[in-house]
């Protein structure tokens, strides 16, 4: 949740992955119901990443070993605030649906008989406060992988055990799809460094467990521990040291509190809205654009939100493919109460995120079941455009409202049920890509959020630039490519972007762009709702040439993008309605728009010339091999990115060709170091010593 610096440490964290290989027989026993309840009170803490009650290895081992529980969450002001460059770490779209997620979570335990504590505050500082209110003798949790979560779990079992009856902090792994303790090498220093390797040794020698099912009954809370349970599912409890003020003794900074409204909305009874952490709308985000959108079918409406009826309003379960553009007379903008509370989404996005567990059993059953989408899956998932092209259910496995292992068990029914082929085994696939981001990490350390990423090495010819003037026009979708425009307004507007369009914008601003990578990774986990830091920061590292990816100097060609993926416009111009009137291969080649009508319509001018126009140099497009059965496609798999989009080709090199790059230069556009293509090639061609910088 928290933003990523360089020289923070993701790993070693080998103390904390034999906790968790330690407590898989425990977990085992959970399973099997070989445990048996003590007298004693426990706490579970309910974390940003394992918000649900299903496959919950910590809330089974908590009711299946005390009499008593007390379920938690800390919403922490770390959370919040700048990254380094200057973005809201945890954004509206992403602050919006962990509120969800976290009221969802709330009122699936009051329907059970319990209820859910929220404190506004560190967990160092609340959940002492919580385990000593009530007595508890240990506090369950999951185990963590990057930096500041690890940093976050050593200060709660410090607190924890320097209370003056110290409670024990236990923790499970989980949120992956493979057990940490089912894998056939050392996560903390085995993991390989290719994606390909490790799925073949994974494949071969590892099984995903069975998901656990929610506790059959949820034991109570000790008497007289809360005042009573609001209509919100929340426990009413005083503050007891959890207010946005306190510090703790062995904190060593000061945190930026959360502001009052959000206090006030847990001591109301309700878990904070987005506006009430202090989340503004994003920069650039058009409100003439939204509508009331209602969530699907048995989701329920957030609390605070009165959703407004008229012919505007729509269904979060189906996104009309007429859904209406901006209109042409903007309207004032709104605020992010209003957005918020007024229930406004943009229907113009491919669906329509609601956090929480049963948002995502739904989505779930929907995709699979309802509309039988899996067994196309692998044929349709670079669609753009649309709800159906993919499962979308990353946003819900980010937050843990959905459990990897429940997504798989449901897999293995409908293989069972309806069809196994190549599109089923693909989802699986899709998790494995994931499982290796979370366990790669734990090797690479700080590396992943690091310039030179986990290869430790830079191309010395590329600019790596932070300044905002390279950069700015990617983050307000002012680049003058309609294809990279259209992917980062659906993101300001949405909190969504497809995983081909992911990939897209990606390498235009590494490679296209030549800025930091960095800045970009930060600017999906401010706006992106399904933010992973290892899945983001390793990804970014992938497409960016510096992270686990065998092969070099990858590229992603926009025009040909375009043509492939969007080849009608549809995409592009539900986004961009300003470019309405421009065929399909103007589109994909702004450069042959005409500079008037450009003008007319309010759409820049390219920003930037491509590196495949500045080098001369014929490019990959991002085709991915044909499949040739089950075995062939898992080959292919090597070159996926975001989730395990498509694979592309690599880049050939050609004869240099500045000829082009003058004549853009000429004409005003911003042109990288012309010089720089032609010094990498004379790198390369003296060989590896002279090719890289290795950093230390």
């Amino acid at each position: 949740m928290m933003a990523r610096r360089a020289g923070r440490v993701a790993a070693p964290v080998s103390s904390g992955l034999a906790g968790a290989a330690a407590a898989s027989e425990g977990r085992r026993a959970v399973a099997t119901g070989a445990t048996s309840a003590s007298s004693g009170t426990a706490v579970v803490w309910f974390k940003a990443t394992d918000l649900r009650l299903h496959d919950h290895g910590p809330l089974a081992k908590a009711h299946a070993a005390h009499s008593h529980v007390v379920h938690v969450m800390c919403i922490d002001p770390r959370w919040f605030g700048a990254s380094p460059t200057g973005f809201a770490k945890t954004g509206f779209h992403r602050a919006r649906f962990l509120s969800e997620s976290v009221a969802d979570l709330a009122r699936s335990l009051a329907a059970r008989g319990s209820s859910l504590v929220v404190r506004a505050s560190r967990p160092e500082v609340a959940l002492p406060a919580v385990a000593a209110a009530c007595g508890a003798s240990a506090v369950y949790a999951h185990s963590e992988v990057c930096s500041e979560e690890l940093a976050a779990d050593r200060a709660v079992r410090a607190a924890l055990h320097g209370l003056p009856s110290p409670v024990r902090l236990s923790q499970c792994w989980g949120n992956t799809l493979h057990d940490v303790a089912d894998l056939p090498f050392d996560a903390s220093s085995d993991t390989p460094q290719v994606f390909s390797q490790f799925r073949r040794l994974v494949e071969a020698k590892c099984k995903p467990r069975p998901p656990l099912p929610p506790p059959p009954a949820l034991r109570p809370a000790p008497p007289g521990f809360a005042a009573g349970t609001s209509p919100h599912g929340l426990a009413m409890l005083p503050l007891d040291g959890g207010g946005p003020g306190s510090q703790p003794p062995h904190s060593h900074a000061a945190v930026r509190p959360l502001p009052a409204s959000a206090v006030d909305a847990v001591l109301a009874g309700r878990v904070p809205m987005a506006w009430e952490l202090g989340c503004a709308l994003p920069p650039g985000m058009d409100t003439s654009a939204l509508r009331p959108v209602a969530p699907p079918a048995g989701v329920g409406l957030p609390p605070g939100v009165a959703l407004a009826s008229g012919p505007g309003a729509t269904s979060g379960g189906a996104v009309p493919p007429d859904a209406p553009a901006a209109p042409a007379a903007p309207a004032p903008a709104l605020s992010a109460r209003q957005v918020e509370c007024g229930g406004l989404r943009d229907p113009r996005c491919a669906i329509q995120l609601f956090g929480g567990e049963t948002a995502a059993l739904a989505r779930l059953r929907l995709y699979l079941w309802d509309e039988d989408r899996l067994r196309e899956y692998k044929q349709t998932r670079n669609g753009m455009a649309g709800q159906g092209f993919s499962s979308k259910l990353s946003p819900w496995l980010a937050v843990g409202a959905l459990s990897p292992r429940q997504v798989a068990a449901e897999v293995a029914r409908y293989e069972r049920e309806r069809v196994a082929n190549e599109s089923t085994y693909w989802l699986l696939f899709e998790l494995l890509w994931r499982d290796y981001f979370r366990f790669a990490c734990i090797g690479w350390g700080s590396d992943v959020f690091r310039l030179a990423g986990p290869k430790r090495a830079l191309d010395p010819g590329r600019g790596w630039s932070r300044d905002p003037a390279v950069w700015g026009p990617w983050t307000r979708a002012q680049t003058g490519y309609p294809l990279v425009d259209a992917c980062m307004r659906e993101l300001t507007q949405s909190g969504f972007m497809s995983n081909r369009g992911r990939q897209n914008v990606a390498s235009f601003l590494a490679r296209d762009l030549e800025a930091d990578w960095r800045v970009g990774a930060e600017w999906f986990e401010s706006l992106l709702a399904d933010h992973d830091p290892c899945s983001n920061y390793g990804n970014w590292t992938y497409v960016a040439g510096v992270g686990a990816d065998p092969r070099e100097d990858r590229y992603f060609s926009i025009p040909k993008q375009a043509r492939n993926y969007d080849g009608h416009g549809t995409f592009m111009r539900l986004w961009l309605p300003e470019v309405a009137g421009f065929s399909p291969e103007q589109l994909a080649r702004p450069q042959s728009m005409d500079p008037g009508a450009r003008a007319a319509r309010r759409y820049p001018a390219p920003c930037c010339v491509l590196l495949m126009d500045r080098t001369g140099r014929k490019r990959g497009g991002g085709r991915a091999p044909a499949a040739g059965g089950a075995r062939a496609g898992r080959r292919a798999g090597r070159g996926r990115t975001f989730r395990g989009g498509s694979e592309t080709t690599q880049a050939a090199p050609a004869p240099a060709g500045p000829a082009a790059a003058a004549a853009a230069a000429a004409a005003g556009l911003r042109v990288p170091d012309a010089g720089a293509a032609q010094r990498r090639q004379a790198a390369r061609r003296g060989g590896k010593r002279g090719r890289v910088q290795h950093l230390g």
